[in-house]
């Protein structure tokens, strides 16, 4: 409705503009035959009658009593009915006035007549009598003369008359027209107003909304802030309390394994080893949760000093190498000749690498391939890359795995036991060092993590004595 009434005021608008100049010429139509049907050029004829009139009755008591007092008078109405002659109104006097009185035939024959009077009156030949009897004749044809402009000048006048009728048929029309298109601009105009001034409210309410909603947001974000840092808090709270007393399970069962309380059954000794492995397993889980924690709240600290890269990449896959054999899993390294001295947290490093190449070689069937390298690249910056052929990860879970206690949904990820805490530890550390970790991965083809550290970390090999 709104796009309607911007047309039909963008129409009307139009038409106005199109139609303005010929109202305006209809009404300097109208206006000039109004003034030149009012007979302005009668009236002058008129005068000019009644001059020649007054001219007659002069002459008529001169020639029945030729005395000078009749002779003057005669003579000064002459003056008067010349005085009218020559004062008619000229064309162009008058910007609508284009048929002046001036230029009809018998204006020049009534002019051309008192020049005759006023010769009769100059000469006066045959007396004063003789001479009025000869210019009545004159005054009687310039009469005669003036009636017949009389009826010329009315019939103009009708025929002005009939004109006007006919301009202001047709301009009532066109007015009507205008006022048409006038009221609906102005109708148009009042439905944009109030279109206007509606939009403006709705506006003025999706703001109010729009700012009660970001208020609510920003609350919503500070709880959850604040939620997070009471689950981390929680979360050191609790691994801290659960360390004291795994270091002495952890203790005991080592001091029985090494024979302190006696000699034990190999049945027993199985057993003490399984508690003594789930102990690490379990202290080694509490240590992830109260790092993650410390990173997640801001209060993570790297112990930097100078690591040898290639050396901790080296030291890793060795270590792993027998998990890797008994998973039937081939491990292949690809490592620089170049020793990689860095600025970094030694201990760190080799936690994410560990985590890495275990998750790699844990989701990787017997049979598959785990590739490890390490390198600088062309803009100086150092990239660790794990690739493997195992089950992989779908597209919509890449950004899952890198969430605390969140792991892929396939059904193939849930066969291996994880607290998933590895990637999200991965992530933290990296970025703590100024790094990067992205994820490639396709179900069923494997997975390639990707670590790239900053050049500003690395060192001159120099520094390889002192690592």
């Amino acid at each position: 409705m709104l796009r309607q009434a911007r047309i039909i005021w963008m129409v009307c608008f139009a038409l106005l503009l199109v139609s303005t100049p010929l109202v305006i010429k209809d009404v300097s139509a109208i206006r000039d035959s109004i003034a030149i049907a009012s007979s302005v050029d009668y009236w002058y004829e008129s005068q000019l009658t009644r001059y020649l009139l007054n001219l007659k009755v002069a002459l008529t008591d001169l020639r029945y009593e030729p005395t000078s007092e009749r002779f003057d008078k005669a003579r000064q109405l002459l003056d008067v009915a010349f005085s009218g002659v020559t004062n008619l109104p000229k064309e162009g006097g008058k910007q609508w006035h284009k048929d002046s009185i001036t230029n009809m035939s018998q204006i020049a024959i009534v002019s051309q007549e008192l020049n005759t009077i006023d010769n009769l009156l100059l000469q006066q030949q045959g007396g004063l009598a003789s001479m009025a009897e000869s210019a009545l004749t004159h005054v009687d044809f310039a009469l005669d003369k003036l009636h017949a402009m009389t009826m010329e000048i009315m019939y103009r006048r009708n025929e002005r008359v009939g004109q006007t009728d006919r301009l202001m048929s047709g301009f009532k029309d066109k007015l009507v027209f205008y006022c048409i298109a006038v009221l609906a601009i102005i109708a148009s105009l009042a439905y944009l107003m109030h279109a206007h001034i509606r939009s403006e409210r709705s506006l003025q309410t999706a703001y109010n909304n729009v700012s009660e909603l970001a208020e609510r947001l920003r609350l919503a974000k500070d709880a959850a802030i604040e939620a997070g840092h009471a689950k981390s808090r929680f979360l050191a709270n609790v691994s801290h309390e659960l360390r004291t007393p795994l270091n002495a399970v952890i203790g005991f069962a080592d001091m029985m394994i090494q024979g302190y309380v006696g000699a034990l059954s190999g049945k027993q000794r199985d057993y003490v080893q399984d508690i003594l492995s789930s102990a690490q397993r379990l202290l080694a889980l509490i240590a992830d949760i109260l790092d993650l924690s410390k990173a997640e709240a801001g209060k993570f600290e790297l112990r930097e000093d100078v690591a040898d890269f290639t050396k901790i990449v080296r030291q890793a896959s060795h270590d792993i190498r027998a998990a890797a054999m008994q998973a039937g899993v081939k491990l292949s390294t690809g490592l620089s000749a170049e020793p990689i001295i860095m600025k970094a947290d030694p201990l760190r490093l080799r936690q994410v690498v560990d985590n890495i190449l275990s998750n790699a070689i844990k989701f990787t069937e017997a049979g598959g391939l785990v590739t490890l390298s390490l390198a600088r690249i062309d803009s100086g910056d150092v990239r660790l890359k794990i690739s493997d052929t195992g089950i992989g990860i779908s597209e919509d879970d890449i950004p899952r795995v890198f969430m605390a206690f969140q792991q892929a949904e396939s059904h193939l990820a849930r066969r291996h036991v994880g607290t998933g805490l590895g990637l999200p530890m991965v992530k933290s550390l990296i970025e703590l060092h100024g790094g990067k970790v992205t994820l490639d991965s396709r179900v069923g083809h494997g997975t390639t993590v990707t670590i790239d550290l900053p050049a500003d970390r690395c060192l001159p090999t120099l520094y390889k004595k002192i690592a």
